[in-house]
């Protein structure tokens, strides 16, 4: 039985088919932190090629072995000090010999600041695409309820 006032089916805010189709054959990389671990392994879990989905997921330096063997199918970096999305595009840096990145699709979920990090050198130094980019941040430093 549905809600009189549902018209139709809700539709999910972000998921791997939703802004867009991926190109077929293509890694698409999914870059957050805690907050987004749930929806990295969710997913991983829906994607049509689940090895062609890589999710890194930035911990804080003390839980990053206790998370990594938690979560071995996951990609879990320590968070770096410094500037936001330090952790992220280190990985990236060391990552990207064999990873065409033309061809990404990546999703940058949780902490905006490292959102708006990541993206800026993702479209300049690797001149990707902004519809190749799906964000959504969940917090800010010194801001409630994003």
């Amino acid at each position: 039985m549905r809600c009189s006032l549902c018209t139709r089916a809700p539709r999910p805010l972000l998921s791997p088919q939703r802004g867009g189709r991926e190109r077929g054959g293509a890694l698409t990389l999914f870059f957050g932190d805690e907050t987004a671990l749930g929806l990295g392994l969710a997913f991983q879990a829906a994607h049509p090629q689940a090895d062609l989905f890589r999710p890194v997921i930035e911990v804080s330096a003390s839980e990053h072995p206790d998370v990594s063997t938690l979560f071995p199918q996951l990609t879990i970096i320590p968070r770096l000090d410094g500037q936001p999305g330090a952790a992220h595009l280190h990985w990236l840096e060391h990552e990207q010999e064999g990873i065409n990145l033309a061809e990404q699709t990546f999703y940058l979920v949780g902490h905006a600041q490292s959102i708006q990090a990541i993206r800026q050198v993702l479209m300049q130094r690797y001149h990707l695409e902004r519809q190749r980019l799906k964000t959504k941040p969940y917090w800010a430093d010194g801001k409630r309820g994003l």
